[in-house]
């Protein structure tokens, strides 16, 4: 059988809220002070952030004791539409965020 995790926006709140547990993993959700919504999925080596409703981004990314994020000057995602506007996460896809370089057929 399947884990499915059914997210909506009301989830989201200031204080960490876990959703979801099991003996591999668990999964919080949470809002940063700019109120960008986040999910942590921690397993017992570490955990990765990421913004389900910017894209799916990878925030950031914490395993065997080391953060593997660039460093930069962003403590936290800021809201925008794109990734210019929230620089320094760990890593984005251009084709969930249509950035990139589209053609004429893509929407």
């Amino acid at each position: 059988m399947e884990n499915t995790i059914f997210l909506t926006p009301n989830l989201f709140k200031t204080e960490s809220f876990k959703i979801f547990e099991s003996n591999a993993f668990s999964v919080e959700t949470g809002r940063y002070p700019s109120g960008v919504a986040v999910l942590k999925v921690s397993n017992s080596r570490g955990y990765l952030k990421i913004l389900p409703y910017m894209g799916m981004i990878i925030w950031d990314a914490f395993f065997d004791g080391e953060t593997l994020k660039m460093k930069d000057m962003f403590s936290q995602p800021l809201p925008g539409e794109g990734i210019a506007d929230t620089y320094g996460c760990f890593q984005f896809s251009s084709g969930l965020l249509a950035n990139g370089t589209p053609g004429p057929e893509d929407d």
